[in-house]
């Protein structure tokens, strides 16, 4: 029997859809803000630029990570895909820059491609699975060319890296704050910071000029 034919002949037949129309669900309910006794979550002894970040964006993110301590699994938390990459951008564009302050971009260049190639299988294994040639490739020419950008830069305001992954800290909106800087830099009595970012430049220069 087709559908068609029972379409047709429908009042004929008297036939008549065996399931009523469903009706709606509800609109969810919404939830009211959670509330936590005063003083249970504590101030803490000091802050980093990433938990400012989420208070500033997120306060109940900051709450719960840093405020609750809950943590995802360790096995979800394993670094991969972009958050691998970066990391491994950071630490051998970091040993580049540090190995010769008087090297040229192309030397830069070159020193970082051979970083690349001999650390990407202890550092970044998942670029060296199968399938993933094309993400390897990319990642290995963006980081050559970071390389010789930064030296360029570098070159170009007079600038020498001093440190790598130094601990600095202040006082920030009345609490104490702490983090590590990516690459410290010197031009004779001036001090800089370069905080590396692998990915989503236009985005970073946008929360620049916005402060």
């Amino acid at each position: 029997l087709r559908s068609a034919d029972v379409l047709a002949g429908r009042e004929r037949f008297g036939w008549s859809p065996a399931v009523g129309a469903r009706p709606l669900d509800p609109l969810p309910v919404r939830v009211p803000a959670i509330r936590v006794r005063p003083g249970s979550i504590a101030r803490r002894d000091m802050e980093s630029p990433s938990s400012l970040q989420s208070m500033f964006e997120c306060p109940r993110r900051w709450v719960f990570r840093y405020g609750a301590k809950l943590r995802p699994g360790a096995a979800s938390d394993l670094p991969d895909g972009a958050r691998l990459e970066g990391t491994f951008a950071h630490r051998v564009l970091q040993s580049v820059l540090m190995e010769d302050p008087s090297q040229t971009p192309d030397q830069a260049e070159a020193r970082a491609l051979a970083e690349f190639d001999r650390r990407v299988e202890g550092e970044a294994a998942p670029l060296v699975l199968p399938g993933r040639a094309a993400d390897r490739l990319l990642a290995r020419r963006t980081i050559g060319a970071a390389a010789r950008a930064l030296v360029e830069l570098l070159a170009a305001g007079g600038w020498t890296p001093t440190g790598v992954e130094e601990r600095v800290g202040g006082v920030f909106a009345g609490g104490s704050w702490g983090g590590d800087m990516d690459l410290a830099l010197r031009r004779n009595d001036d001090q800089a910071v370069i905080d590396l970012k692998l990915q989503n430049g236009k985005w970073r220069r946008s929360e620049l000029a916005e402060g």
